[in-house]
């Protein structure tokens, strides 16, 4: 299988140097490769470490007005588990919510995992 006209685009914020990756893909693939690595970033990126649970921290930033915040897991269970943790916790406003209702209103949520997050 192969798709010769493919294009992808490769992202993230903590690689660093990347130009190995280029050039192998270059040579795999004999097309040009493109790095933009100064773009600034929309939102400053800091790294805390704590103890205070997760759902504590969040609301702690939250409070010091250091939002957006952007949370990764390693899993769909580990995500589900803070997103209803935190869906209790007023990350966000009752105008919030109505507006994501009204940007999702139509929205078929047909998975057994889209049916999870619709309740959310």
């Amino acid at each position: 299988l192969t798709l010769p006209d493919t294009q992808f685009l490769l992202m993230s914020a903590t690689l660093g140097n990347v130009d190995a990756i280029a050039d192998k893909l270059e040579d795999m693939t004999d097309t040009d490769v493109d790095i933009i690595a100064d773009a600034p970033r929309p939102v400053p990126l800091t790294y805390e470490y704590t103890l205070n649970p997760l759902e504590k921290t969040v609301e702690l930033a939250f409070g010091k007005d250091e939002t957006p915040i952007y949370v990764v897991h390693f899993s769909q269970d580990a995500a589900l588990e803070t997103a209803n943790a935190l869906s209790s916790t007023g990350v966000s406003s009752k105008q919030q919510r109505a507006a994501i209702a009204e940007a999702i209103k139509g929205t078929k949520f047909t998975t057994a995992f889209g049916k999870i997050l619709q309740r959310l």
